[in-house]
C-alpha cells in the first residue's frame, strides 16, 4: 500500500476527491438556510447585479468604504469573499444547487492543497493520506462547506494553504504574501497565517532566527498583514462588529476561555454534538472539572511542543497550530460569537498533523491501530453525512439546536418564529411554552410571544409583551421597534419617544431609524422625518421602506425631482410596489401641470 501512494501522487489526489464526493454529495442541493444566506446572498443588493454593472460592483467591493455599503456587504471587509459571491450570481443566478457545488470545489481544492502540503511534511505514505482524509471528512466543516454565507471560511482556507504549500516549495516571499492577503481578505482570522509561516520556518525549514536578514524578510508578510488589520479595525469599529468582552475582569475572561477551548477540543475528537449555536459558558469556579482538564490540555501542548522542539520539531508545528488557529476567536478582539463549528478549520489542520505523526510512531507497533482509526474515521463521515441533511431545512437546522443545546434561547425563538411564518402558531406557541422549562424569565420569552400575539391579531396583548421585553432588555431592538411601530396607532408622541430610545441604544439599527421617521412624517415634523430617514439611508442605502418614506417625504414638501427620485431608487429594488408606483406617477403629474404654461 506505502509503495502505491508513493509511485501514485495524482492517482492520491483524484482517490480523495472521490472519497469527497461520496461523502458530501448531498452538499450540492437547490435549499438555502435563512439565517444571514437571505441578507448576504440571496438579496444582497451589490453582489446580485449583472455583469454590466461590474465596474459598480467592484468599485463597492474594493473601494467603497461608507457605512451601508459595508453593512450591506456583511459588516466586515472582505472583498475576495465578495467576488466568489458575485461571481455565483454571474454563473447560476438563483439555482442554488450551483452556488453550492461553488462552495464544495473551494473545499476540495482545500484538500488536496493540504494533501500537497503533507506530502512535502511527511512524506507519501498511506498514513498521509489517511491524515488528510481525517481533515476532508471532519464534521466541523459542515457549517463552513453547506452554509453559503459561510463562503468565506472556505476561500480563505484554500489561500491559506496555498500560502502555505509555496513556502514549503520556497518560493519567493513577496509572492507568498500576496497569497496571505488574499486569505486574509477573503476572511480576516487568516491573519494567523504570517505566525504560522514562521512557525513554519523554525520548525520545517530550522531557519536561524538570531540572523538579522530573517527578521528583515518577513516585513514582507507583516506589512501588508498590519495594513489589513487596520482596515480591519477601522471598518469593525464603525459597523459595531465587536461585541463586549465575556466577564467583567481579564480572570472572568480567561476562565470563560478556558471553558470554550476545553469545548472545541470535544468537538476535535469525538464532534457527535455539534449545533449551529452553542449555549455559552459562564464564569465558574477554577476548581471545576473543565477549568482542569484546560490546564491539563495546555501542559500537554507545553510539554509536547518543547519535547517536539528538541526530538521532532513537526510536533512543535502540529500542537502549536491548534492553539494559533484559535486565537483570533479567542477574545483578543471579543467577537458576536463566542462558538462556532466554522472556527476549527485551522485548528482541524494541526490535529490532522498530530494524528499523523502518532500513527507514523503507532501504525507498526499496534495492529488494532488501524481498526481504531478506521472506526474512528466512519464515525466521522456518519456524523458529517447525517449533520450535512440538516443544513437542507431551517425548521430541521433549529429543530436540532434546541436539542443539542436547550440552554441556547436563539433556538427555541428561531424555531418558533419559523412555524410562525410557515401559519402554524400553534406549533410556534408550543415551542415557546417548551423553552419556559429552560428559560422562565428570559426576556426574548416576552418577544416571542408578542410576535406570536401580532399573528394573531392580537395587538394590544403583542404591545404589552414588548414592552415587558424592552423594559427588561434594551439589547432586543427587536421588541423596542414592534413597540413603537403598534404605539403608532394610537399615541404617535410616545411611539417616536420609543424609536429615539431605540436609536440612542441602537445607532445602526435601520428599523429603528426608519420607525421614527415615519412617525416624525406622521406628525409632519419634517426636519425629525428628514434626520432619521436619511440616517438609515445612510445606514442601509437598499432598505426599501426608507426609500418610500423619503419618497413621501420629499413629496409632501413639494419636492417633485427628490420624490421622483426616492420612488425611482424604490421601484428599481421592488418594480412592482403599488405605494412606489402611485407615488411616482403623482409626482411625475405634479411636474408636468408645473411645467405646462
Amino acid at each position: 500500500m506505502q509503495k502505491w501512494f508513493e509511485n501514485n501522487p495524482v492517482t492520491s489526489h483524484l482517490l480523495l476527491w472521490m472519497t469527497l464526493i461520496l461523502i458530501w454529495l448531498e452538499a450540492i442541493h437547490p435549499n438555502t438556510i435563512e439565517l444571514d444566506t437571505t441578507w448576504l446572498v440571496i438579496n444582497n443588493p451589490i453582489l446580485s447585479q449583472p455583469f454590466n454593472q461590474s465596474s459598480s460592483v467592484l468599485q463597492s467591493i474594493f473601494f467603497d468604504f461608507t457605512q451601508g455599503t459595508r453593512l450591506t456587504l456583511g459588516a466586515e471587509y472582505l472583498p475576495i469573499r465578495d467576488l466568489t459571491v458575485w461571481l455565483d450570481w454571474l454563473l447560476f443566478d438563483t439555482y442554488w444547487t450551483g452556488h453550492h457545488l461553488h462552495s464544495l470545489l473551494w473545499y476540495a481544492l482545500s484538500c488536496s492543497l493540504f494533501l500537497s502540503c503533507n506530502r512535502i511534511l511527511f512524506g507519501n505514505t498511506w498514513i498521509v493520506w489517511v491524515g488528510t482524509l481525517f481533515f476532508a471528512v471532519h464534521p466541523t466543516h459542515v457549517e463552513s462547506v453547506v452554509w453559503l454565507a459561510s463562503r468565506k471560511d472556505l476561500v480563505s482556507l484554500a489561500f491559506s494553504l496555498l500560502a502555505l504549500l509555496l513556502y514549503l516549495l520556497r518560493k519567493p516571499l513577496p509572492l507568498i504574501s500576496l497569497i496571505v492577503m488574499l486569505a486574509y481578505w477573503s476572511k480576516n482570522t487568516a491573519i494567523v497565517m504570517g505566525p504560522l509561516l514562521v512557525l513554519v520556518s523554525l520548525t520545517v525549514h530550522q531557519e536561524d532566527w538570531r540572523k538579522v536578514n530573517w527578521w528583515f524578510k518577513w516585513l514582507w508578510v507583516a506589512v501588508p498583514l498590519m495594513i489589513g488589520l487596520y482596515i480591519t479595525l477601522q471598518v469593525g469599529a464603525d459597523v459595531a462588529m465587536f461585541a463586549n468582552p465575556r466577564g467583567d475582569t481579564p480572570i472572568e475572561t480567561l476562565n470563560i476561555a478556558i471553558q470554550t477551548w476545553v469545548q472545541y477540543g470535544r468537538m476535535l475528537l469525538w464532534p457527535n454534538q455539534l449545533s449551529l449555536f452553542y449555549a455559552e459558558p459562564e464564569v465558574t469556579s477554577w476548581y471545576s472539572t473543565d477549568i482542569w482538564i484546560g490546564f491539563g490540555l495546555c501542559g500537554v501542548i507545553l510539554t509536547g511542543t518543547w519535547y517536539g522542539w528538541q526530538h521532532n520539531r513537526l510536533w512543535t508545528l502540529a500542537l502549536l497550530t491548534i492553539p494559533l488557529g484559535l486565537l483570533p476567536v479567542s477574545q483578543i478582539t471579543p467577537i458576536q460569537n463566542l462558538m462556532a463549528d466554522r472556527y476549527l478549520l485551522l485548528p482541524t489542520i494541526g490535529l490532522s498533523w498530530c494524528l499523523i505523526l502518532l500513527l507514523k510512531q503507532l501504525s507498526r507497533r499496534s495492529k488494532y491501530v488501524p481498526i481504531v482509526l478506521g472506526i474512528w474515521l466512519l464515525n466521522l463521515s456518519w456524523w458529517t453525512i447525517d449533520r450535512i441533511s440538516l443544513f437542507h431545512s431551517d425548521i430541521e437546522l433549529w429543530t436540532d439546536v434546541v436539542n443539542k443545546q436547550p440552554m441556547e434561547i436563539r433556538g427555541w425563538i428561531t424555531l418558533s418564529a419559523l412555524y410562525r411564518e410557515q401559519g402554524n402558531v400553534e406549533k410556534a406557541t408550543q415551542q415557546i411554552q417548551e423553552a419556559i422549562v429552560y428559560h422562565p424569565h428570559h426576556p426574548k420569552i416576552a418577544l416571542a410571544k408578542g410576535m406570536i400575539a401580532l399573528a394573531r391579531n392580537e395587538s394590544t396583548k403583542a404591545k404589552t409583551y414588548f414592552q415587558q421585553a424592552w423594559t427588561a432588555d434594551n439589547t432586543l431592538r427587536e421588541a423596542g421597534n414592534n413597540l413603537a411601530l403598534l404605539l403608532q396607532k394610537e399615541n404617535l408622541t410616545l411611539s417616536i419617544e420609543v424609536a429615539k430610545e431605540l436609536t440612542t441604544v441602537h445607532p445602526l439599527y435601520v428599523h429603528g431609524w426608519d420607525v421614527l421617521g415615519s412617525g416624525c412624517l406622521q406628525i409632519s415634523d419634517y426636519q425629525c422625518a428628514d434626520e432619521a430617514l436619511h440616517t438609515a439611508h445612510r445606514i442601509s442605502p437598499y432598505h426599501l421602506s426608507t426609500l418610500i418614506n423619503l419618497g413621501s417625504l420629499a413629496y409632501l414638501q413639494k419636492h417633485w425631482s427628490e420624490a421622483e427620485h426616492w420612488w425611482r431608487q424604490a421601484l428599481s429594488i421592488d418594480p412592482t410596489h403599488q405605494y412606489a408606483l402611485a407615488g411616482l406617477e403623482a409626482t411625475v403629474q405634479k411636474q408636468s401641470s408645473i411645467d405646462q404654461p
